[in-house]
């Protein structure tokens, strides 16, 4: 144990004692050195001092910090876009694209936004912070007239991440593969990334369409077998559709979430060792927690979610920067 000796400071009665760790971990006073740590113990005794003393980061925040700056700090010479997709409802797709969005618009301050290339009405607006007036039906219905940030705005649904949302705030017709196309157009010019929220079919035309302009392919799944097999079925579509289809299927992003309910542990045991065999063939297979803010089914706020929770899906962000980063060179 190391009680930290700083020139002119007064220490209480009881003298503040760090556990175990070598000097290195403190940073000299007037060392100007950052970051300094805010996690665990080492964030506790930079508080208790109030900055008196300074602590190194661990590895885990380290790493943390790391991915937020992957994310901030990436640039491309275009607009680029992720798709969200697998054919079982229920596993996350919308969750993820809205958490995805938020951590990214965090980071990089904006230029960031989810919408729906669903077939029906999605479940967008109802994860969604505030009750927007006007969403992707009635924008579709106005593309042709969007000549501005501010008339977008209209459409949008801003979150307290400075991430903006297009869903359905009513039923709306079914989108074509010309208006996902018309879309994309669209929010290119306003947006440096688009998430893409989709449907349960891979086949429809409004999905091929979203294929046909995407650069990442995320797939959110759990550990059990329906949602497992129905992700391999998004796979073999999208590899059907020719070049850039093959491309995109040949480095998903594969996003294991966890719901809170118990898995048979037989089909658990087999969805992670052909998971394993999905990453060894070209695929990145990421984690999250379970989180019970996501679980509530209400709107999603990134404040919300628990730190562990926070911190994974940072590292996806930051996995999905890197992979936009690699395609756009």
């Amino acid at each position: 144990m190391i009680t930290p000796e700083l020139p002119g400071v007064q220490w209480p009665a009881h003298p503040l004692v760090l556990p175990e760790a070598s000097r290195a971990d403190l940073i000299p006073p007037g060392s100007g050195v950052k970051p300094v740590a805010s996690w665990g113990w080492r964030g506790a005794v930079v508080r208790a001092t109030g900055g008196l003393v300074r602590v190194r980061p661990g590895v885990a925040e380290l790493a943390h910090l790391a991915a937020e700056r992957t994310i901030r700090q990436a640039t491309w010479s275009g607009a680029v876009n992720v798709l969200v997709a697998n054919k079982s409802g229920g596993v996350g797709k919308t969750v993820t694209s809205v958490v995805l969005a938020g951590v990214l618009a965090a980071a990089r301050g904006g230029s960031v936004a989810a919408f729906e290339v669903s077939d029906a009405s999605g479940a967008l607006s109802k994860r969604a912070e505030g009750v927007p007036v006007r969403g992707l039906g009635e924008l579709v219905e106005r593309l042709h007239a969007i000549e501005s940030a501010g008339e977008l705005g209209g459409y949008t649904t801003p979150q307290t991440s400075h991430a903006d949302l297009i869903g359905s705030v009513q039923d709306r017709p079914v989108l074509t593969a010309e208006h996902v196309l018309a879309l994309r157009t669209v929010l290119d010019r306003y947006y440096r990334v688009t998430v893409a929220d989709s449907g349960n079919n891979p086949h429809s035309d409004a999905f091929c369409a979203a294929v046909s302009t995407a650069d990442v392919l995320l797939l959110p799944v759990q550990v059990s077998a329906v949602p497992f097999l129905d992700m391999v079925d998004v796979l073999t579509a999208v590899r059907a559709m020719g070049e850039h289809g093959r491309h995109l299927s040949a480095k998903p992003l594969i996003v294991v979430n966890d719901d809170g309910r118990p898995k048979p542990a037989d089909a658990s045991h087999r969805v992670r060792q052909e998971l394993d065999r999905l990453a060894r063939e070209g695929a990145t297979v990421l984690e999250v927690p379970f989180d019970p803010h996501l679980a509530e089914g209400g709107e999603i706020t990134l404040a919300s979610l628990s730190d562990s929770s926070l911190r994974a899906w940072t590292k996806v962000g930051s996995a999905v920067i890197a992979q936009l980063a690699y395609e756009a060179q």
